[in-house]
């Protein structure tokens, strides 16, 4: 680019520091969580820019997209092979990508003059051109540091909070006194293939609930298998989500079961206009059982939270299902996508039950509730194509796993917190 056509972006900064190099623009909004690791390549499909390499270049995009730990995760794993943008300039900003930002310390501003969407040609970046690896774009450090002391904290005194903690309890004792309320309830026939879905989240008693579960399944003979429920997570690929299930423990020879991991999904349907789908090997099963931790969602609100319901759509619905409802997340509330989704999905396939674990502060299971799923006809078991009443099995406000919720938020707020005395300490000097 000469001289004459250069474009000047004047920007905030985020993160520090200084970098240089061939600007990439992209008129799409990035999730970094869609780019190949070791080879930087923009891997969604139908992105603006899929199929280019971000490596080394100066990322030039109207933003970011997804849930926190997509796109904290997904740029991490880029700057731990190399393979991370020199910096990122965006038209706006979101708490997300500035955390995820800060954290990897990837250099990022946002351009406050200079960067704009032109309605009429259609792409994104005034001066830039979309696509382009020719122009050189210099992020300067236009941020005070609190790396290197030069932006004054106000005094801060220390806080000590005291929490009311609820004991653990025995998982596998849990699993098993509810199977025998469950089992006679569902009476699974013999030789049928349950898939046990687990997600990438790192929860204390997770192997042995989920081996209470399998065991539990072949004793009633059943056929339990484990399918990976995690969306994106792993790179977006078979083999990185079997990796992640054997970084927590489970593996088939620790929880007595086969591990099946696809990321070919099978359609089902749409809820407002959101395409949904699910996870090959458990849209074929016989019935799927959910197990996973319920708490508060960070990004939404809500009596939903993060716990079964966002895995049966987001987490089974691999990187295709995933990609889809976060993209929709971007305009609309989260929490009331998944909600919906949730729901069309429970109308659909044969959840049979779910296992929620809430953890107390201390990140010990301090609840381990099972919930049947309702069918309309209680003795008979779910047939794939099935459109029996799964209303009830998770309402959105009076669910176990909700109340859940509820029950660990509220054991926060019972909490007390006392302020000490201290002298100020050193991080407000």
């Amino acid at each position: 680019m000469s001289a004459r056509e250069a474009s000047v972006i004047f920007c905030r900064g985020a993160a520090p520091g200084k970098a240089s190099g061939p600007a990439v623009v992209s008129r799409d909004a990035m999730c970094f969580y869609l780019v190949d690791p070791p080879t930087g390549t923009v891997i969604e499909a139908g992105h603006a820019i899929e199929g280019r390499s971000i490596a080394g270049v100066v990322l030039v995009c109207p933003g970011g997209k997804g849930s926190s730990v997509v796109q904290a995760d997904g740029l991490y794993q880029l700057a731990k092979a190399g393979t991370a943008p020199a910096a990122v300039v965006v038209a706006e900003f979101d708490t997300v990508l500035v955390a995820s930002a800060v954290v990897v310390v990837c250099r990022s501003c946002d351009a406050t003059r200079g960067l704009r969407t032109d309605p009429r040609r259609r792409h994104f970046g005034g001066g830039l051109r979309p696509g382009s690896r020719h122009d050189t774009v210099t992020i300067s450090p236009v941020v005070h540091s609190l790396h290197r002391g030069e932006l004054a904290l106000p005094r801060v005194r220390v806080a000590r909070q005291v929490f009311a903690v609820p004991p653990p309890v025995d998982v596998t004792a849990q699993v098993v006194s509810q199977w025998q309320r469950l089992a006679p309830r569902i009476s699974p026939p013999v030789g049928a293939k349950v898939a046990v879905a687990v997600g990438s989240r790192g929860v204390d008693g997770l192997v042995p609930t989920v081996r209470a579960v399998v065991g539990e399944l072949r004793s009633a003979g059943c056929e339990p298998f484990i399918v990976p429920a995690m969306g994106s997570h792993g790179g977006a690929t078979a083999a990185g989500q079997t990796e992640v299930l054997a970084g927590l423990g489970i593996t088939s020879d620790a929880v007595g079961a086969p591990i099946r991991a696809t990321m070919e999904v099978v359609p089902m349907g749409a809820v407002a206009d959101i395409p949904l789908c699910l996870d090959r090997f458990a849209a074929a099963a016989s019935g799927i059982v959910l197990v996973n931790r319920v708490k508060p969602h960070t990004d939404f609100p809500g009596p939903m939270g993060s716990g079964l319901m966002k895995m049966l759509c987001i987490g089974l619905g691999n990187r295709e299902g995933a990609d889809r409802l976060h993209r929709a997340g971007v305009a609309r509330d989260l929490g009331e996508i998944v909600r919906e989704a949730a729901v069309a999905l429970l109308r659909l396939v044969p959840v049979l039950f779910g296992v929620a674990i809430v953890e107390n502060q201390q990140h010990r299971p301090a609840r381990c509730g099972s919930c049947r799923a309702r069918r309309s006809s209680p003795a008979s078991w779910p047939s794939r194509k099935s459109r029996a009443d799964f209303s009830q099995v998770f309402p959105s406000t009076t669910s176990t796993f909700s109340s859940s919720t509820r029950w660990a938020r509220r054991s926060v707020e019972r909490d007390s917190t006392r302020m000490s005395s201290d002298a100020p300490s050193d991080l407000g000097r």
